[in-house]
């Protein structure tokens, strides 16, 4: 029996050093094309792994096996550094995950069986067959993890770690505990086997890192909120600007057409005096195709929207895109700069989504109306296919410019319905694509209760 544990400890020993060595590699771009060199470091770190596990069945001091848990970190840096591209801070926070699953495996291994056989402590430390069991127990829970998480979001997890970078003091300061915590797993005769000073030495650093990770966790979302927020204000600022220099055009526009009006009228009624009516009506023809130019200007009392539908119904024309537009409410009781960021988000939306749509079946609706104190908006496209969404459940934009910016126009619009106590719905088929924003005013806007509506 005893050969049999020594072969398969041999074996198991095997799995943390792969998976390591595997998850880093998949995540980051390595700097060689050789793999001997990377098959070679995995060797190097399992006879590490080796010597460590024969150490610690040896009864050394406590402070050797301790050693060898910083040792194998510092190896793991050194491969990173040598062979793997990208930045030290994003190989260490992935190094710490790695060793925090192991330990994490460890602990529960052990917690099981104290709590579901009686083994005694001593034997579970010891090597022998209880010892194998437990090992392989633990190794093979490890490479379970690996294979349902990391093999399924093996491709996102790049994007993520730049998420995290305000986490990675987290994941060190999970490292720096649990090396007296493994010392102390594999010297037990430290505290005379007694399972409730492990236990409590164990709570303590759970409860340390609970604060930390808690701590770490409220800066690095304030920090995402702040950065939202100051990309909300600077497209607000861009759409602004870009609505009133549309705002401007159709201005001039009016007034040209208002100013060239006498002179038009003039030029035709002195055509038919002369009885040149064929030059009469190329004159006309030529005039309507220029009021059918700025056929896109909206004539509504409220300028902004007016600016707003004008612009983005000259966008959609020129991809050829039908557009309608139903409108029974003036006063929208927003701000007008959140009027102007979210239509102009929802509609660049919905031109977006038609790339790829044929040009026959290109289509958008608007719908804005006012029902029991609350506005509607509602916008519906074509599209040629259901919308993609990332591992956070956000909306994957079609755009290219980077992981940073998908689903951040569906973000800014959900977060302007919230700041007027309202609420964003989206819904959609293979070939069709709802939004819809409704909110409250007047004295509505008080006492809303969004759970009256379903969320589509």
């Amino acid at each position: 029996m005893i050969y049999f544990c020594y072969i398969a400890s041999l074996i198991v020993y095997a799995i943390d050093p792969y998976i390591s060595i595997k998850v880093l590699c998949q995540t980051f771009e390595k700097k060689s094309s050789n793999l001997r060199y990377y098959i070679g470091s995995g060797i190097g770190l399992y006879i590490l792994v080796l010597i460590k596990q024969i150490v610690a069945f040896q009864n050394v001091p406590a402070i050797i096996n301790m050693i060898f848990f910083p040792v194998l970190i510092l190896y793991l840096i050194c491969f990173c550094i040598l062979l793997l591209k990208n930045k030290l801070w994003s190989k260490l926070f992935v190094i710490g995950l790695l060793f925090i699953l192991s330990t994490v495996m460890d602990f529960l291994t052990v917690g099981s069986w104290l709590l579901f056989t009686n083994v005694p402590l001593e034997d579970m430390t010891n090597f022998g067959v209880i010892n194998c069991l437990m090992t392989i127990n633990a190794r093979f829970l490890g490479l379970l993890i690996y294979k349902l998480i990391f093999i399924k979001y093996k491709d996102t997890g790049k994007n993520y770690i730049a998420i995290f970078k305000e986490l990675l003091p987290v994941v060190l300061c999970n490292l720096i505990l649990e090396i007296p915590v493994m010392a102390l797993f594999n010297n037990m005769q430290l505290i005379n086997y007694k399972i409730s000073t492990l236990y409590g030495i164990m709570f303590g650093q759970i409860v340390i890192v609970l604060c930390v990770s808690i701590y770490m966790i409220m800066i690095h979302l304030k920090k995402q909120r702040n950065a939202m927020q100051m990309v909300l204000k600077m497209q607000q600022m861009e759409i602004e600007l870009s609505s009133y220099q549309s705002i401007a055009e159709t201005t001039r526009q009016v007034r040209q057409i208002r100013h060239d009006m006498k002179s038009h009228l003039f030029l035709t009624r002195s055509y038919i005096e002369k009885g040149e009516l064929e030059m009469a009506i190329d004159y006309i023809n030529n005039l309507y195709t220029i009021i059918q130019e700025a056929d896109t200007t909206f004539c509504l009392d409220n300028l902004l929207l007016a600016a707003i539908l004008s612009e983005k119904g000259k966008l959609a024309k020129t991809q050829s895109i039908r557009f309608d537009i139903r409108i029974t409410v003036n006063n929208f009781q927003i701000e007008d700069r959140d009027l102007n960021c979210m239509l102009s988000n929802i509609l660049d939306n919905a031109v977006e989504a038609q790339q790829f749509v044929p040009l026959e079946q290109r289509y958008i609706d608007l719908e804005m109306y006012h029902f029991s104190n609350r506005i509607s908006i509602s916008c519906e496209n074509s599209m040629s296919k259901k919308p993609s969404f990332n591992t956070l459940g956000k909306l994957v934009s079609t755009k290219s410019e980077g992981f940073g910016e998908h689903g951040l126009g569906i973000d800014i619009i959900r977060e302007i319905a919230r700041k007027y106590h309202g609420f964003c719905t989206i819904d959609y088929t293979d070939t069709r694509f709802t939004i819809k924003v409704v909110y409250p005013i007047g004295e509505m806007r008080g006492d809303w209760n969004e759970t009256d509506y379903t969320y589509c």
